[in-house]
C-alpha cells in the first residue's frame, strides 16, 4: 500500500511496516537510530539512489510501524528485518544501520549469516558498561523535561498509538540499553562488514570500536575526523561516500 510518494506499507509478522524507497539497483536498507524514523535517510537517499534500490523502514514502534508486542528488543527486530526482506523478495540485500540501527545489523549477522551481501555499523554494537547504560538513560531523562524534546517526539511518533505513546518507546529503548546483544557471537558474523565511529564519540569511546572490528573476522574499521555520535545527520556527504565505497566493493 502505498503512503505519498515514495513510502508504503508492507505487513510483516505481526506488524504492519512503514517504509520509504527510492532508486534502482541492488537493494540497501538503511536502518535508524531508537527515537528517530526512516526520515532521517532522506538526505543520504539523495546519493545513494544513484546506485542502489533503498529501502528506509520505521523499526517497530518507530514512526508509522506499530508495535503489538508492546516491547522492543534485538532478536526481535532482527526477526522482523528478516521478514522484510522475505515479504518484499529481496535476494541479500546490503544493510546499513546506525546507533541502535547498527546493533540491529550486527544481530541480523549473527542470526542470518547468509541472508546479508555486507553490513555496516555506525555508532552502534559495542557493549556498555553499567556505568555507560546509567549515564545515557540519566542524559535522556534530562532531555526528555525539555518542551521542544517532548515536541518533536510526539511530531515523530504519534501517528499509531496517539501524543503520549513517546513515553511508552522511551522506556522500551532504556530496556534495550540494558539487554544488550551476543557478543560473543561477533565471531559468527561471515559477510564484510563496516565498522563506523565518529573520533569523538563517547559512549562507549573509540576504542570500544576498534575492539569490535577485532572481533569480526571480514570487516573494516572507519573512523570520521572531528564527528561525535550524529556522523552520519552532521557529515551527510562524507558519511556517504564512505558507505558507498564500501557497499559498491561488496554488492556483486
Amino acid at each position: 500500500m502505498n503512503d505519498g510518494q515514495d513510502g508504503c506499507y508492507v505487513k510483516v509478522n505481526d506488524l504492519t511496516v512503514y517504509y520509504e524507497k527510492s532508486g534502482v539497483g541492488i537493494p540497501l536498507i538503511l536502518l535508524h537510530g531508537g527515537g528517530l524514523t526512516s526520515q532521517i535517510w532522506r538526505p543520504h537517499r539523495t546519493f545513494l539512489s544513484k546506485n542502489f534500490q533503498v529501502f528506509a523502514p520505521d523499526c517497530r514502534g518507530h514512526g508509522r510501524t506499530d508495535n503489538p508486542l508492546g516491547t522492543l528488543s534485538y532478536r526481535g527486530l532482527a526477526d522482523d528485518l528478516i521478514g522484510f526482506i522475505n515479504e518484499l523478495n529481496l535476494s541479500k540485500p546490503l544493510i546499513c544501520g546506525w546507533s541502535m540501527g547498527a546493533s540491529i545489523s550486527l544481530e541480523f549477522g549473527m542470526l542470518y549469516p547468509k541472508e546479508a551481501k555486507a553490513l555496516i555499523c555506525c555508532g552502534g554494537g559495542p557493549a556498555l558498561t553499567e556505568l555507560e547504560i546509567q549515564e545515557i538513560i540519566h542524559d535522556e531523562e534530562k532531555l526528555l523535561l525539555a518542551s521542544k524534546t517532548e515536541e518533536v517526539m510526539r511530531s515523530k511518533h504519534s501517528h499509531v498509538y496517539g501524543e503520549t505513546y513517546w513515553k511508552t518507546l522511551v522506556k522500551n529503548l532504556h530496556q534495550l540499553l540494558v539487554e544488550g546483544y551476543s557478543e560473543e557471537n561477533y565471531s559468527q558474523i561471515f559477510v564484510p562488514t563496516l565498522i563506523m565511529c565518529g573520533d569523538h564519540e563517547e559512549r562507549p569511546g573509540v576504542e570500544a570500536y576498534v575492539g569490535l572490528f577485532r572481533k569480526i573476522p571480514d570487516s573494516e574499521l572507519a573512523v570520521i575526523p572531528n564527528a561525535d555520535h550524529f556522523s552520519p545527520t552532521t557529515s551527510v556527504e562524507l558519511f556517504t561516500s564512505l558507505i558507498t565505497e564500501f557497499l559498491l566493493r561488496h554488492s556483486v
